[in-house]
């Protein structure tokens, strides 16, 4: 036989491994997207409520990085810190306020003047117990200011007028106005014959006898007595510091 023929040959390829399925990709859930992490401010409003724990703030931890920071000054201090700032700038103030007062309060000086000065007139002036022989108006100098002194002023027919004086405030002179008040009597006025018509300072009174009260005692008083058919009578009443007097007057009949 002749050269055999070559038959072709089939190539099979090898079997394919079987093996899990390729993974799909998993699905997307649908719902509200999750919660985004907190904020430092969320933490520190969140800490503000949460007992047993101390707000931390962004200011706190920038404070301690400065702090921690060679060659860097902190740019604001933290509110905690703060605080105590504040109550010793109150205290210093309150301490510079009272100094600058005590500073500029004034000592009254050791001597000083009181004038006096009165209605009526040529009053005497007692200080503290003592006559000093003048009368109003009246400049009384050299008077210890340092101490409280008691001013009396006083006439003949007035009642005395009295006043503490203190030097107050640093100054060094006292005004003082003393109004004194006349004191009145009683004048008991009686004639012979009775019925004369009464007379004081000129103004009509009654007839005698009469008492004639609210009589300022001041000064002296005139008693004229008048009635028809009798010499008109006058007299002078001297009170010498008391407050009642008395008058009888014998009236002349006139002869015609």
């Amino acid at each position: 036989a002749g050269p055999s023929a070559q038959m072709p040959v089939a190539v099979v390829p090898p079997p394919i491994a079987a093996g899990p399925p390729p993974a799909l990709p998993a699905p997307v859930a649908s719902g509200p997207p999750p919660p985004a992490p907190p904020r430092p401010q969320d933490d520190f409003a969140d800490s503000r409520t949460r007992p047993g724990k101390l707000p931390s703030t962004p200011l706190d931890e920038e404070f301690l990085v400065q702090q921690t920071r060679p060659g860097t000054l902190p740019t604001q201090l933290p509110t905690r810190a703060r605080w105590p700032l504040f109550a010793l700038g109150g205290v210093l103030l309150v301490l510079t306020i009272t100094l600058a007062a005590l500073l500029t309060r004034s000592e009254p000086p050791a001597l000083g003047t009181i004038e006096v000065m009165s209605i009526p007139l040529a009053a005497r002036v007692l200080i503290d117990g003592t006559d000093l022989g003048g009368h109003t108006p009246l400049r009384l100098d050299n008077v210890d200011a340092r101490a409280p002194h008691h001013v009396v002023v006083s006439a003949p027919g007035y009642r005395s007028w009295e006043k503490d004086v203190v030097f107050e405030h640093g100054n060094a002179m006292v005004e003082l106005h003393a109004v004194l008040t006349a004191l009145v009597g009683v004048v008991h006025v009686g004639s012979e014959p009775q019925g004369a018509d009464v007379f004081i300072a000129g103004q009509p009174r009654g007839r005698t006898p009469v008492d004639v009260s609210d009589v300022p005692t001041s000064e002296d008083v005139s008693v004229e007595l008048r009635r028809a058919g009798y010499r008109t009578e006058q007299r002078v009443v001297h009170w010498d510091g008391r407050t009642s007097a008395s008058v009888d007057v014998p009236m002349e009949k006139l002869h015609h």
